[in-house]
């Protein structure tokens, strides 16, 4: 049986200003003054050694969350339901949502609608034994009329690559011996590798992450072989065919409204291979650069591979900006390398509130009660962010509508961080002294939503961007010289910018391979959101 002594001793939370005041109790108590001492080392060690511990263990945390990544950064309701007793002091209440928005649509069944089939080819199957005018055969009174078609879909496969030899037929003269080969169908194309085919094993491996090595390997399996290098090819001339229109992008991108940028690290083989002539002063890092540009009504997808970092390739872009134009709200994270620190007069900088909140989340299990007071204050500014999204509000009406909803709730949480300082009631150097640190320090931008027209709340649609780059580095892991670097950001470019148009990035990619002479000519016409327009009047 356990003693007293033996029992498992529950969790002690004490700040440094109530460990401070604890000291001060004892120093002013009747105790002996060795007694005194011993107590005050006691307290010591104890916030000493647990500072310590809280440090170690969300160390190994965030190398667990590095190694293995985080499932989710969503909160158990239990987490998130505030007690009266619990609730921290100087915190605000979400204010109530008002006009209420539209319920959102709930979850389906997991299956997918024939609308969602785009592509389907429609097969007509007329009546076998009916026609239109027919007698009806079961009351024997009334004529059959169209009633349109009941519509069953049936899902076929495939292989990505299909091969097709046409058989030519050939006639020789007995006399003459002089040979007549029938021509060519059109269909076949002048090529070797047909432009669908190289539209395919672009959207493959630059939209999907598939590598060569694999397709090659599948490919075979299915009696169709076309080798990793014939594959980098294929897509070299769709990149090539797409080429000018990604240069177009590049020249409509300094003049658009918002620029959301973040990079990520990249192997290129070529330049690994340079660094070990370069000293240790040199620049031997390599990332790409993702940047997702709102133009007018479109968004572009912008991707730039080399030594530079992201906001060194955004200066190269500002560079070009037209100077009659107002500020482009560029969101980020706060890191330096998104800075384009020669143009920040050009710039309104917004940065993600994710990052600002995901220093909360992680330190959830030391500090529960101060951490579930901050993600539920947030929680309801992502809410009134979704609740403008379903109210179909301008970007002036959003504005009002965060000023209103979501202005009191982040400047209730700056008033309470603050007085946590202040009051000493965290240790500025603890895990939780940091993320409020970070908060406070990059506020400006971390709020640019709630006095900037259009300012997004998070760069989350960069970085689901830029895990496409991530994906691929999975598979292929690196790319072998700087050409193929540039094939890879043209083509990952004008694939995802035409899935942010809601086109086929197939059918998109074949289009300017069938139409190259005119894509060189006028590139600007050959947008994704309008070449389907272009196309009809060819």
């Amino acid at each position: 049986m356990k003693s007293n002594n033996d029992q498992e001793p529950s969790r002690i939370e004490m700040s440094e200003k109530e460990l401070s005041d604890l000291i001060q109790e004892v120093n002013a108590s009747s105790l002996s003054e060795k007694s005194k001492v011993l107590i005050v080392r006691v307290l010591s060690s104890f916030l000493w050694l647990n500072r310590q511990l809280e440090r170690k263990t969300l160390s190994i945390k965030k190398l667990l969350r590095i190694f293995f990544g985080s499932k989710t950064e969503k909160v158990k309701k239990e987490d998130t339901k505030k007690d009266d007793d619990d609730k921290p002091s100087g915190g605000s209440a979400g204010s109530k949502v008002d006009p209420k928005p539209p319920a959102p649509k709930g979850k389906g069944h997991g299956k997918t609608g024939q609308a969602e089939f785009k592509s389907a080819e429609h097969i007509a199957v007329p009546h076998p034994t009916l026609s239109v005018k027919d007698e009806c055969p079961s009351c024997k009174d009334g004529r059959l009329y169209d009633f349109g078609p009941a519509n069953v879909l049936r899902i076929f496969g495939q292989s990505p690559l299909v091969a097709k030899v046409f058989e030519l037929g050939q006639l020789r003269c007995a006399n003459c011996q002089e040979l007549f080969t029938a021509p060519l169908p059109e269909e076949a194309g002048p090529d070797r590798n047909h432009v669908t085919a190289n539209a395919m094993i672009a959207c493959l491996n630059y939209g999907t992450g598939m590598p060569f090595y694999r397709l090659e390997s599948l490919q075979k399996q299915l009696g169709t072989p076309v080798p990793d290098s014939t594959q980098f090819d294929m897509s070299e001339n769709a990149a090539n065919c797409g080429a000018p229109v990604f240069e177009h992008m590049k020249k409509l991108a300094p003049n658009g409204q918002q620029h959301g940028l973040d990079d990520t690290p990249v192997k290129v083989l070529s330049l690994m291979k340079e660094n070990k002539k370069l000293s240790k002063n040199d620049r031997t890092g390599m990332q790409t650069s993702a940047f997702v540009v709102k133009h007018n009504e479109n968004k572009m997808a912008l991707f730039m591979t080399g030594r530079n970092h992201a906001g060194e390739n955004a200066g190269a872009l500002l560079a070009k900006r037209d100077p009659a134009l107002p500020k482009v709200v560029q969101m980020s994270d706060a890191s330096p390398n998104n800075v384009s620190h020669d143009f920040m007069e050009l710039v309104i900088m917004s940065l993600c509130l994710d990052h600002g909140r995901r220093n909360f989340h992680e330190i959830m299990d030391a500090f529960p009660k101060d951490c579930r007071h901050v993600i539920q204050e947030l929680g309801q500014v992502y809410k009134n962010d979704a609740n403008s999204k379903l109210l179909n509000l301008t970007p002036a009406e959003r504005l009002i509508y965060h000023q209103e909803h979501s202005s009191p709730i982040m400047n209730g949480l700056n008033t309470w961080m603050e007085e946590k300082l202040e009051n000493k009631e965290v240790e500025p150097n603890s895990e939780l002294g940091k993320a409020i640190e970070y908060f406070l320090k990059h506020w400006n931008g971390l709020t640019a939503f709630i006095r900037i027209e259009g300012a997004p709340l998070s760069n989350a649609e960069v970085e689901r961007l830029i895990k496409r780059c991530v994906l691929r580095r999975k598979a292929s892991m690196f790319y072998r010289t700087e050409v193929g670097a540039w094939i890879g950001d043209v083509l990952m470019s004008l694939i995802e910018t035409a899935r942010f148009a809601g086109k086929n990035p197939f059918e998109y990619l074949v289009a300017l391979q069938e139409n190259v002479v005119k894509v060189r000519q006028n590139p600007e016409n050959w947008l994704p959101w309008n070449y389907q327009q272009t196309l009809l009047s060819v």
